[in-house]
């Protein structure tokens, strides 16, 4: 069966997924060892910083998901609507996903610098009033002195 309907829903297969995740771009992860395993993992960076991952059992055939675990997929791993997956799937357009880049604010801390500081117990209100040399200065001041 290509594809099976289920309360007027088209429900995808692993080869639709696939054939998704290798239209829009997906990065496909490897193990340390640079190993796939079991399932195809696949990583896909969207402008606004977040990360999608998803992943698709060896071999992806034309088996039919079940609808829990389709809309799962759709709403959960590729955030695209069914419209926006069949659109990539058949005719190769690619999901809009925002803007394509980023404006970022020169002044704005490394997301690793914030965590590193707030980790070390600096308040939040004084990191957000730090530029990027006063916060690097601050950690290096935290980490030089003596442990407890």
């Amino acid at each position: 069966m290509d594809h099976g309907v289920v309360s007027g829903r088209r429900i995808g297969t692993k080869k639709d997924h696939l054939k998704f995740v290798e239209t829009e771009g997906w990065e496909l992860k490897r193990t340390a060892r640079g190993k796939i395993g079991d399932h195809h993992r696949y990583r896909l960076y969207l402008p606004n910083g977040d990360v999608l991952t998803t992943k698709i059992s060896h071999p992806p055939n034309k088996e039919c998901y079940g609808i829990d675990l389709w809309t799962s997929i759709l709403d959960d791993q590729l955030r695209v609507s069914e419209e926006a997956f069949w659109a990539c799937v058949e005719h190769g357009r690619l999901p809009q996903r925002g803007p394509e880049t980023i404006a970022l604010d020169e002044r704005a801390l490394p997301s690793a610098l914030v965590f590193q500081l707030a980790k070390a117990g600096v308040p939040a209100e004084e990191i957000a009033g730090m530029d990027r040399d006063r916060a690097v200065q601050r950690l290096s001041q935290l980490y030089s002195q003596p442990r407890d």
